[in-house]
C-alpha cells in the first residue's frame, strides 16, 4: 500500500501518461518544471493559449497543479485561469496561490449556496447581503473577502471606465457589504 503526504497528494495530477501508469507529476518538484509546463499547455482552454501579454510558461507549478486538479471541471475554469494569468506578474508563488485557491473556493460556496449561475450574478447587491446577512463570519470567509476586496480594487485602477462600468457597479455593491462585515466584526459582543 502507498502512502503519500497530504501536500503530495494535493499536487499530484494525472497527466495523460499517469493514467497510463507511466508518469506521475508532482507540482511541488522543481526538477519537473517542463513536463508541469507542457501538462498545464496542454489542460490550458484553448482560447486562453493567445491570451495577449499573458506568458503561461511562467505561472507557478503549484498554481498550474492547483488549476489542472482543481478548476478543470469548474463552470469558471475560463475567468479563473485569466484572473490567474493577469495576476501572476504583480504577485509572488504563495500569494498567487492562495488568492487562486480562495476564489475558486468562494465562486464554488457561491454557485452552490447562494444560486450564483452567472459571474453577472456577483454584481446583485443582494447577493452580498445574504451571503454575510445572520451568520458569523469565519476567519477564513473574512480572509477570503479581504483578498477578493484588496485583487479588485486593484483590478479596477486597470480598467478603462467604460469597460469597467459593470465591474464597478459590482465593486460598489461587495464594497457595501464589505463595510457591513467590517462594522459587525468590529462592533462589540453584548451578553
Amino acid at each position: 500500500m502507498e502512502t503519500n503526504t497530504a501536500q503530495e497528494k494535493s499536487t499530484r495530477v494525472a497527466s495523460s501518461g499517469e493514467q497510463n501508469g507511466l508518469t506521475r507529476l508532482t507540482f511541488s518538484n522543481p526538477q519537473q518544471r517542463s513536463e508541469h509546463v507542457q501538462a498545464f499547455l496542454e489542460w490550458l482552454p484553448r482560447m486562453l493559449h493567445e491570451a495577449p501579454t499573458i506568458h503561461w510558461e511562467s505561472l507557478p507549478s503549484i498554481v498550474m497543479g492547483y488549476l489542472i486538479r482543481h478548476v478543470a471541471n469548474d463552470a469558471d475554469i475560463i475567468p479563473l485561469t485569466l484572473a490567474v494569468g493577469t495576476a501572476m506578474n504583480g504577485m509572488r508563488e504563495k500569494p498567487l496561490y492562495g488568492v487562486c485557491r480562495n476564489t475558486a473556493g468562494l465562486l464554488r460556496r457561491l454557485r452552490k449556496e447562494y444560486e450564483v449561475s452567472m459571474l453577472t450574478d456577483l454584481s446583485q447587491r443582494g447577493l452580498w447581503y445574504r451571503f454575510v446577512e445572520g451568520r458569523v463570519i469565519s476567519s477564513g470567509d473574512l480572509k477570503k473577502l479581504k483578498l477578493t476586496r484588496r485583487r479588485n480594487e486593484k483590478q479596477l485602477k486597470q480598467l478603462p471606465r467604460t469597460d469597467a462600468k459593470s465591474s464597478r457597479r459590482s465593486f460598489f455593491h461587495f464594497s457595501l457589504c464589505w463595510s457591513k462585515l467590517r462594522n459587525s466584526v468590529n462592533r462589540p459582543q453584548s451578553g
